[in-house]
């Protein structure tokens, strides 16, 4: 059993961060296909909210299973942190294993692939995820340690400020952006909803691109924001041009 104190940080620029991290004298770890699969029962409800149970299959570059291995993550209470006690098995065939779950309940399979590249840096495990962009369009970095000294020291070294930590897992980022996809009343269908999430991935690429980047959650203050930047953006040609 492991202790886990964990923070994301979300819509990183990728080759940013890996730059970042070896200009920092992190060590770099290795890259892998995942397909993780998240187990739950259409029979029961076990598993304590934050908890979660999972089967994770390091894949080849053509897909084909190397090794796996079975992860149960058991949440434990933190105002300020993710915490979990982690326990984890090798597998030497998850397909058994997996069957054995099925007899015993756990029925109903989350499948999800991502592109991982992990470091460490200092007394810190930090992986860069890029989901398939059917699951989450955004990458991210995650950040683990055992105490809470040890995250404070690689996020100064980082230069990540307490603001920019986010505490939710990926099925509570997904839900909320399928949640702000709704709320935009566009009412769409499914199949529509994963175009669109397609388009974010695309566009979430295209950002060094662009002079700026606004999150519109909020039309008010999207509209104070594009108004200020105009306003910016005529008193520097006022300047050019008096120069």
């Amino acid at each position: 059993m492991e202790k886990e104190l964990e923070v994301k940080i979300l819509n990183i620029d990728v080759e940013e961060v890996k730059a970042k991290l070896e200009n920092l004298g992190a060590r770099f770890l290795k890259s892998e296909n995942q397909e993780n699969i998240r187990l739950t029962s259409s029979k029961f409800d076990y598993i304590p909210k934050g908890s979660f149970l999972r089967i994770r299959k390091f894949l080849d570059k053509n897909g084909k299973e190397i090794n796996s291995e079975l992860t149960y993550k058991e949440h434990k209470e933190n105002k300020f942190l993710k915490e979990f006690n982690e326990y984890n098995v090798s597998l030497k065939n998850s397909e058994d294993m997996l069957k054995i779950l099925n007899f015993l309940g756990y029925d109903k399979l989350d499948i999800e692939k991502k592109f991982r590249t992990s470091y460490k840096l200092r007394n810190a495990h930090i992986d860069i995820d890029i989901w398939d962009k059917e699951v989450y369009p955004y990458p991210y970095m995650e950040i683990e340690v055992s105490n809470y000294d040890d995250l404070c020291e690689v996020l100064n070294l980082l230069g990540i400020s307490e603001g920019e930590i986010c505490l939710k897992s990926l099925p509570e980022l997904k839900e909320e952006l399928k949640n702000r996809l709704i709320n935009r009343g566009d009412n769409l269908s499914e199949a529509d909803m994963q175009l669109r999430l397609g388009r974010l991935e695309y566009e979430e690429s295209k950002i060094g691109l662009y002079d700026y980047v606004i999150k519109n959650d909020n039309l008010e203050k999207t509209v104070q924001i594009i108004m200020t930047i105009i306003e910016n953006e005529k008193k520097l040609e006022e300047t050019k041009i008096k120069n």
